[in-house]
């Protein structure tokens, strides 16, 4: 059994700091590693964007990220077929948004489809993570990682 990688990711108290209001949930039915995954429900089918990680660059852990282009990838997977939707990553310095990435996806019910997002992190403080779309639908990430490139 492959290790449990979101925990990471998902800190209620920093996804709370952001004050978003729509925000994933832990969930066990459906994973692509370990034993859980994120959720993201819309229930009303309009268009609406969810954070799901936050990832603190002043954080022992994370803090080797600073100044350097990193990779981020995930795996999604949805309750219905060809559901489409963005992958939005946003880098946070100051309260400011410093640097901004949007990815068109088109994900499957029967299988986990991977994303892979470039970054440059400058000396940032975070980096928040989003999926962004308009269906009536259930949304699930998981394997959640971040590598530097270079």
């Amino acid at each position: 059994n492959l290790p449990e990688t979101i925990n990471e990711f998902f800190s209620k108290e920093l996804i709370d700091l952001t004050g978003q209001a729509n925000t994933a949930d832990i969930d066990f039915s459906r994973f692509y590693d370990g034993y859980t995954s994120l959720l993201i429900k819309n229930e009303t089918g309009t268009n609406q964007k969810t954070l799901f990680a936050v990832v603190d660059l002043n954080n022992e852990k994370f803090r080797h990220l600073k100044e350097r282009e990193v990779g981020i990838t995930l795996r999604l997977s949805s309750d219905v077929d060809n559901l489409e939707g963005s992958v939005i990553m946003e880098v946070i310095e100051n309260g400011n948004i410093v640097s901004y990435s949007n990815q068109k996806m088109t994900l499957s019910s029967i299988s986990w489809k991977l994303n892979l997002t470039s970054l440059q992190l400058s000396n940032a403080d975070r980096i928040e993570m989003y999926f962004e779309y308009g269906s009536a639908a259930s949304v699930w990430i998981d394997g959640i990682e971040i590598d530097i490139l270079k």
